[in-house]
């Protein structure tokens, strides 16, 4: 799986993250993108967790992030922080935007241009 997503399942103060981590992973699940879930919370996750926060700059929940792939190689070092859920969710709405308008304005970017490729087809398993 080339997504990981951050999340902590408690012990966060401010109730919107805990409510932003189980929207995130709910996106993915819907447009059927299979993600690593990492619960930054758990003592087994502590050291993952702490690599996470180093790559990111932040320790807002939810994290997301994607694996960087050199000629077929996955590292869990190559990791890029793509943002948190408010930017999730803004390329999810960029969707709605015409394509057309999309076509002349590039840096708009979409759910489908970041994340459609590693979409699981509908009828197949992934066991």
């Amino acid at each position: 799986r080339e997504i990981i997503v951050l999340i902590s399942k408690h012990a966060i103060t401010a109730s919107n993250q805990l409510s932003n981590c189980d929207k995130c992973i709910n996106i993915f699940d819907v447009k059927n993108v299979p993600v690593t879930v990492i619960d930054g919370s758990s003592t087994e996750s502590i050291d993952d967790r702490d690599m996470l926060f180093k790559i990111s700059n932040t320790r807002v929940y939810p994290q997301i992030f994607k694996k960087i792939v050199y000629k077929n190689n996955v590292d869990r070092n190559n990791l890029l922080y793509f943002g948190n859920f408010e930017q999730l969710q803004e390329v999810v709405d960029n969707e709605e935007i015409a394509y057309d308008l999309r076509k002349k304005f590039p840096s708009i970017e979409t759910f489908e241009d970041l994340f459609g490729h590693l979409r699981i087809p509908e009828n197949s398993s992934i066991y």
